[in-house]
């Protein structure tokens, strides 16, 4: 095995757990009939914590749990919406949260609370 093959190994491993952090995450979550104004405040207040933990090797945990968090958010208003997408998108966590925010763009009427939280960041 070559360091390339290798190092591309470990990635794939780390997103495939990270999928199943989400997974998990998403299977514990208790059903709430929130409106979207409070899912709303629960993904400005996700993406602005995530805005907080910048990559860094001291702060890798608090990173992880600000861009599980905010994953989460995303997936409860996706979820209010009436999209249950897959979860295996999360194998690339990356392209999976330009989906949901993408999602979100186009169901959220203009004015609905979708541009203040992209104004965060």
């Amino acid at each position: 095995m070559t360091l390339q093959s290798s190092r591309s190994s470990r990635n794939t491993d780390a997103m495939a757990m990270y999928e199943e952090l989400v997974r998990s995450a998403c299977d514990r979550e208790a059903e709430e009939d929130l409106a979207v104004d409070a899912l709303l405040d629960d993904v400005a207040a996700a993406r602005r914590a995530r805005m907080l933990h910048p990559a860094s090797a001291d702060a890798m945990a608090d990173q992880l749990g600000a861009e599980l968090g905010y994953d989460l958010a995303l997936l409860r208003l996706c979820h209010h919406l009436g999209w249950d997408p897959d979860l295996t998108i999360f194998q690339r966590p990356a392209a999976a949260r330009a989906a949901l925010e993408g999602y979100l763009r186009r169901q959220l009427r203009p004015g609905a609370g979708w541009s203040m939280v992209e104004g965060l960041g």
